[in-house]
């Protein structure tokens, strides 16, 4: 037991480590790394070409990306879309990290992805596996439920967009 009584070593490598709010079963590999059961602990990251496809098995979805007539999205998704001219084809999708940034196109400066998740009532394992697109050279370019950045918005008067959004499987 380490001093505190927050850890707790159960042989074969196994500890269980007592969180904030939570108990972690851990594996100790064998370099003295840990490696957490618990959820919260796990990124990920899938390379996503555009347009095209990719399953994102721990939000148990896929996300796609696909050209679209800007005409035909619902009103109230359309600042999701992204312009076709701007968007490469191939971005990386995945959890947000400590540190990222977004700037959702009509808001006054960019802002910790923490924070906007932290607006919108996200918690626990939902917000930590939150998806975001991230192009190379530009940052994250998109994030789900979030207005696309003004940057890569569609012009007015464009008729074919990039839309990315995740369908639960």
């Amino acid at each position: 037991v380490e001093p505190g009584g927050r850890k707790v070593e159960m042989g074969s490598g196994w500890n269980l480590r007592r969180g904030r709010h939570e108990l972690l079963l851990e594996l100790e590999a064998s370099n003295g790394s840990k490696q957490s059961t618990d959820r919260k602990s796990v990124d990920y990251q899938y390379a996503l070409s555009v347009p095209g496809v990719v399953e994102i098995p721990e939000l148990n979805a896929r996300i796609e990306a696909r050209v679209v007539d800007a005409g035909g999205v619902p009103e109230d998704e359309r600042g999701q879309l992204l312009n076709v001219g701007l968007v490469p084809v191939e971005v990386l999708v995945r959890n947000w990290r400590a540190g990222d940034r977004y700037w959702p196109a009509h808001t006054s400066a960019d802002k910790k992805v923490k924070e906007l998740l932290s607006d919108r009532h996200a918690v626990g394992v939902q917000k930590k596996l939150w998806p975001v697109a991230v192009a190379e050279g530009c940052g994250l370019i998109w994030m789900r439920g979030f207005a696309a950045p003004a940057a890569f918005q569609v012009p007015v008067g464009a008729t074919q967009a990039i839309w990315i959004r995740e369908i639960a499987a």
